[in-house]
């Protein structure tokens, strides 16, 4: 439906082709000009090659009826207009502007945080550093929404005791010319990240067998001897591999360093030298002893948390686990697995975004408004 502008316009572009054509019975000739495209063009022929030599008009009653039409095309709209009044309702992100302009007050409450209620004038700080106006009742609920948003997080981080960072929030004001709150926060949350994730130390002996071509040899094997394998030798391997795993798994219960328990599978299973790893780096019996006996650190990886049995086992994990011994899907080799440290036990798992979400569940948003944005999000 058009809406008012429209009919105006199409209503005034009505009006000037009937006077044109009015003019041009006048002087024999008819005119018609196209008045809305960006390239007007006039179009000029007399009117007795239109009417006579055409055929269209053969009698003073035809060109009356013409003549009516006309009328009848210039009047029409403009009594719809006067009946018809189209009205739209203007729309500010996903929220009605009559939605966002509901009457706030300073002490209007949006939201509560952990039972804490967050007001309107609670977002006046927020409104003036981002939107440079500190009265937040007069911002649209997409600006609140976002200000709240804002508060919250800064209600987190706050919490998370994370020392002074002063000096990092004067570099990023210097880079980026940020406010010095705007910089202290970003600060904080640089720092949260990265040293508050949630990760693993730990020892592990692994086997990793390549899959293979329907044949039995192995698919696009590393090595040579991998190259030459075939269905039998496939099932010897596997089988090797689960005894390697069993005596590793022993070895580190007793305590025995992984650069010994390495050495022995070498000698006890030669097949399985070019596929044994410690701490999930290919061994090296060359290599001195020391980088080996080091743990390695794992950090959280939701792509492998429901997929992959390694990290499944990791995860699930504590400093009191006793040595675990895990096998791949596909009789693809294994690993023996035993934590050293839990760092950071209640750190964050994934992301900063995954966190803070978590974090945020807390927050409970009364305002109707903010409520179907967040909805839609």
């Amino acid at each position: 439906m058009l809406d008012a502008r429209d009919w105006k316009l199409d209503l005034e572009a009505r009006r000037l082709i009937l006077e044109n054509f009015l003019a041009s019975i006048a002087q024999h000739q008819y005119s018609y000009s196209p008045l809305l495209t960006s390239t007007p063009q006039s179009i000029t022929f007399k009117l007795e090659d239109f009417i006579f030599d055409m055929g269209f008009l053969k009698s003073k009653k035809i060109l009356g009826l013409i003549i009516g039409i006309v009328l009848i095309f210039i009047l029409v709209p403009l009594v719809l207009m006067f009946v018809v009044n189209p009205t739209k309702q203007k729309t500010t992100g996903n929220v009605t502007e009559k939605a966002q302009t509901k009457i706030l007050t300073a002490n209007t409450e949006l939201a509560t945080f952990n039972g804490a209620p967050i007001y309107v004038n609670d977002l006046d700080t927020l409104a003036l550093e981002q939107y440079q106006t500190n009265d937040a009742k007069t911002l649209n609920a997409v600006s609140l929404d976002n200000l709240l948003n804002t508060y919250v997080e800064r209600k987190i981080l706050d919490k998370q005791n994370l020392g002074d960072v002063s000096i990092e929030a004067a570099k990023i004001v210097k880079t980026t010319g940020i406010s010095a709150t705007q910089a202290k926060y970003q600060a904080l949350r640089e720092k949260f990240t990265t040293t508050a994730p949630k990760s693993w130390s730990f020892y592990s002996i692994d086997f990793w067998i390549p899959p293979t071509n329907a044949d039995g040899s192995f698919f696009g094997g590393t090595y040579p001897s991998e190259q030459k394998q075939t269905n039998a030798d496939r099932k010897k391997l596997v089988s090797d591999v689960n005894g390697a795993l069993i005596f590793a798994q022993a070895e580190m219960k007793k305590g025995t360093s992984l650069f010994n328990i390495a050495t022995q599978i070498n000698k006890n299973y030669p097949t399985l030298s070019d596929i044994l790893a410690v701490n999930e780096a290919k061994f090296n019996t060359s290599a001195a002893a020391s980088p080996w006996n080091s743990p390695t650190i794992f950090y959280y990886d939701k792509t492998n948390a429901v997929s992959d049995p390694f990290s499944k086992t990791v995860y699930a994990m504590t400093e009191n686990s006793p040595v675990t011994k895990v096998l791949n899907d596909n009789n693809s080799g294994g690993h023996v697995i035993k934590i050293v440290k839990i760092n950071n036990p209640n750190g964050i798992l994934g992301n900063y975004s995954d966190w803070l979400k978590n974090q945020e569940s807390g927050l409970k948003i009364i305002n109707t408004a903010i409520l179907k944005l967040e909805s839609t999000r």
